[in-house]
């Protein structure tokens, strides 16, 4: 009777699971613009002394591995992604992104953490990487993930095209400033998300 109970529940958590990765990975393939919260994430990350107009920017999900689909000049290293971009005479062009796959029922991995070639000097009025984490662990909470984990400059797979120090700065620095701990058994950082 245990062992039926049992092969019972697994079905059903299997079942569920695969309803929650449908619609999430539908709203990515829909491309769903995440706007109506950017300001909050341009106020909140924003450098001191800052000047910019809020609703020049927005956010926006892909889906898919490799080239965006709906922004060519992005490549992304993970299966989900949110895009980070500015309206430029009526066109969305992207500033930032960052990727990340889903590994189990309860585990979000941010892969890339990634601004667009060129475009520092639209960055350069925020804390760009800490609001891109920030809105994925929020996005994490929301969906009811435990674990948020940020791959670390050396297991990140464009450590050998691009200095160790960026990556580090870009990857390991922020994990750690947003409160991320350093898993030693992988090298990678991770953050438990309060139910």
């Amino acid at each position: 009777m245990r062992r039926r109970l049992r092969i019972l529940a697994s079905s059903i958590a299997r079942k569920l699971w695969a309803r929650k990765i449908r619609r999430i990975t539908s709203s990515f393939r829909e491309h769903t613009n995440y706007d109506e919260d950017a300001w909050v994430y341009l106020k909140k990350f924003g450098k001191k002394g800052a000047c910019y107009t809020p609703t020049d920017y927005s956010f926006f999900r892909n889906y898919g591995w490799g080239r965006s689909s709906i922004f060519p000049s992005i490549y992304t290293d993970g299966m989900y992604s949110i895009i980070f971009t500015k309206e430029q005479e009526f066109v969305n062009e992207p500033l930032a992104c960052i990727s990340f796959d889903i590994m189990g029922p309860r585990t979000v991995v941010i892969r890339q953490i990634q601004g667009v070639k060129d475009k520092a000097h639209e960055l350069r009025h925020w804390r760009w990487e800490k609001m891109l984490v920030s809105l994925v662990v929020e996005w994490a909470q929301e969906n009811n993930f435990a674990v948020v984990k940020i791959v670390s400059a050396e297991n990140n797979g464009w450590q050998h095209k691009m200095p160790l120090q960026m990556l580090k700065l870009r990857y390991d620095v922020t994990a750690q400033r947003l409160g991320f701990k350093l898993d030693p058994g992988t090298g990678n950082y991770y953050k438990r998300i309060p139910a």
